[in-house]
């Protein structure tokens, strides 16, 4: 064992408790891979789920089975054993950056849904996004994965194992570039999205409220004057 190494001692009590913690995590995380395989194959099988909206919802399923597969291998880890310095870093780096990427992709997942739902309610008629639809969906998926990819690869450098526990994450200490850092993750990957998603839903429910079926109007004239 190298120096490094040695500077962490392993605490048999803390060490069980995180093992039975672990193994009873393992059955969680199997379900929700079930599931999100289950998921998968319906979409990619049945043709009533080939549609835009099930498209981009197909694209977090994806990212939820990476980060879910990811989280069991570091539970099954945990369960194993103890893990060295460099095994434990490569864990936490590898469950938190995949879990992290995987609720940004998600959450800017459900703000394009909120954007596409405007548009076929509202805008119906509007040709070039009707001709073209695929193709800036396309486009906007593959900007939403690079930019939670990006966003997320700082918490690589970030993400530290407890001083005393090799399995324990935690962050770096805190200073004033890592909570700029921090903080505009939080902007770009939840705040924003949950706006744009709080307006467009708000504007379609006042749209819908508001809406006045074709000839409805003249039925009401008709039967007033009658």
């Amino acid at each position: 064992m190298d120096l490094l190494n040695q500077n962490y001692t392993k605490n048999p009590f803390y060490y069980s408790i995180n093992s039975y913690a672990a193994i009873a995590a393992i059955p969680l995380s199997v379900c929700g891979l079930s599931t999100n395989l289950f998921i998968l194959i319906l979409f990619v099988t049945e043709s009533f789920f080939r549609k835009t909206t099930y498209h981009i919802i197909l694209i977090s399923v994806i990212s939820d089975i990476i980060s879910t597969a990811t989280s069991l291998s570091a539970y099954v880890q945990i369960a194993s054993g103890y893990l060295g310095v460099d095994a434990g870093l490569s864990m936490c780096q590898a469950m938190l950056y995949t879990t992290m990427a995987s609720f940004g992709i998600s959450m800017m997942n459900l703000c394009l849904i909120s954007i596409d739902r405007y548009i076929s309610i509202i805008r119906p008629l509007w040709s070039f996004y009707r001709v073209y639809k695929k193709r800036i969906v396309a486009v906007s998926e593959t900007i939403i994965v690079l930019t939670s990819l990006l966003v997320n690869s700082p918490t690589l450098f970030l993400i530290r194992i407890h001083e005393t526990e090799t399995i324990m994450c935690e962050f770096a200490k805190i200073t004033p570039l890592s909570s700029f850092y921090y903080i505009t993750f939080v902007v770009i990957l939840y705040i924003i999205p949950s706006l744009f998603i709080g307006i467009i839903y708000w504007r379609i429910i006042m749209y819908l409220k508001n809406y006045v079926p074709p000839g409805h109007a003249l039925q009401q004239q008709d039967a007033e004057r009658q």
